[in-house]
Parts: C-alpha cells; structure tokens; sequence
C-alpha cells in the first residue's frame, strides 16, 4: 500500500513539476497550455473528464474554455450563467468536492441533458488572479467509481492557480502585442507627414 501512495505522490509532483516548466512556454500558444494543464489535472487526480470555465466580461456567465473527456467537443464554449456548482464556486471564491452530484442542490443538469454524459462526482477548484476569481477547473468522474477526496482536491487547487496564471499573463501578453501593433501601425501613417505650425 506505501507505495502506490508513494508512487502517486511521485506522479503528482512530477505533474505539476511538468506544468510549471510549461508556465514559462510560449504564450502565442497559449490554448495548447491550458489544454496540458486541464488534462494532466485529470491524469493525475484519475478524472475521466475535465473543465476549464472562464467568466465572461458580464461577470454573470462562464464559458467552457477548455472541454476535454467522452463529451468535451459538444460542451466548448458552451455558456453558462451562475446557478450551477461552477457559478458556486467563482461566486464563493472556494473549491468543492462533490461525490454525489445528482443530489446536490446547486447542480444544473442543463449540460449533462445537452450531451447525454452523466456526472457522478467532480472537483471544482476556483482561479484565482490576486484574489479574484477568473473561472473554474472542474474535473469529474474519478476513476474505477471512486469518490474524490481532499488530497485529489488540494492538487486540483494547485492546478487551477498555474491555469489562473497562464490565462492572466497570456491575456496580459496579448494586449500587450495589440497595443504595439496599434503604435507601430500609428507611426506608420505618420511617417512622412509634418505638421505645420
């Protein structure tokens, strides 16, 4: 038994160890990283699928970002408002365990009706930039019917601040890149032109 536990917490430090070297990658492909990070937070916690929502600017509906897992084609991009388990955790700004999500009275059957992929139980970490909450990770349905449980969780949460980070840089990177094409482009059409006085 020690050393499946130990080989686990090997697997998991080796994982994030992973993640965090990736953190540092390019950021123009910056869709590619949270696909790697959303999916080895599933490898590791032994998810079967697994989520990353980002809120919208209205601050009153998440968008599936990343969707991997049997159904994750149908659900990216799909919007969501607030009422479910994900809306939860950006509003109370903390994670969840949930090993009986079909009676849990903040669960919105909305995207399980649309794709026809039965949630069991699931993990939802909320990403935080400087306290703020940005969107979920949500990973669901452990492995061989077992329950999540707080060691799953806690890695979860660690995942769920590397997305959070990757996602603010990368935003940060990118407006960054418009706003100099915006000058060189300003520059541009004034090259050449003097202003009289």
């Amino acid at each position: 038994m020690g050393g499946k536990i130990e080989d686990l917490n090997k697997k998991r430090f080796d994982s994030l160890v992973q993640t965090t070297l990736l953190l540092n990658s390019n950021y123009g492909d910056f869709v590619a990283l949270l696909n790697t990070i959303v999916l080895q937070a599933m490898n590791v916690v032994l998810g079967e699928a697994a989520s990353l929502l980002v809120l919208q600017d209205d601050g009153e509906s998440l968008r599936f970002e990343v969707a991997v897992g049997p159904k994750g084609v149908e659900v990216k991009n799909t919007v969501l408002d607030l009422t479910g388990i994900a809306g939860w955790v950006v509003k109370n700004n903390r994670s969840l365990i949930i090993n009986d999500v079909a009676n849990d009275k903040r669960f919105d059957p909305s995207v399980q009706l649309a794709t026809g992929y039965k949630n069991k139980n699931m993990l939802a970490a909320p990403m935080c930039v400087a306290g703020t909450c940005i969107g979920v990770i949500e990973v669901l349905n452990k492995a061989d019917d077992q329950d999540f449980n707080t060691d799953d969780l806690a890695t979860l949460e660690i995942f769920a601040n590397q997305a959070a980070l990757s996602y603010h840089n990368s935003y940060k990177f990118r407006k960054s890149n418009e706003e100099i094409i915006h000058l060189q482009d300003r520059i541009q059409q004034d090259k050449g032109y003097h202003t009289i006085v």
